[in-house]
């Protein structure tokens, strides 16, 4: 439960100001669901990595946060899947978010695929 704890705490403060554009929700609220969707209804030894994982699946995107910094202190699984998570905007910006996005879903993990359909 600490990794997941840490994840929140990690994830509030990089997303700290940043609001949802449809709510105006504070934006740490996304993850949180996202993460609460996947931890209801998933079973896996690694829980509590995909949970931290959920939390943080936008930190790599939404702020200055590198893959080296989620590795050092979240561990190896849990920053390769907040990266699998992570949108290239050049590609994005290429061939359309859509297109991009089944593209992308059609090559992820099993993992990363659990986090980015409890995101939608």
């Amino acid at each position: 439960m600490m990794l997941i704890y840490e994840a929140i705490k990690f994830a509030d403060r990089r997303h700290k100001g940043q609001k949802r554009k449809a709510t105006g929700l504070p934006y740490i609220t996304h993850p949180i669901a996202v993460s609460y969707l996947l931890a209801q209804y998933k079973v896996s030894k690694r829980l509590e990595e995909l949970v931290a994982a959920c939390i943080l699946h936008d930190v790599l995107e939404d702020t200055k946060t590198t893959h080296a910094q989620l590795a050092r202190k979240f561990g190896a699984l849990v920053a390769s899947l907040v990266y699998e998570l992570t949108n290239d905007p050049v590609q994005v910006a290429k061939v359309g978010k859509a297109a991009y996005q089944r593209a992308k879903m059609a090559g992820m993990s099993n993992y990363g695929l659990l986090c980015k359909l409890a995101g939608r």
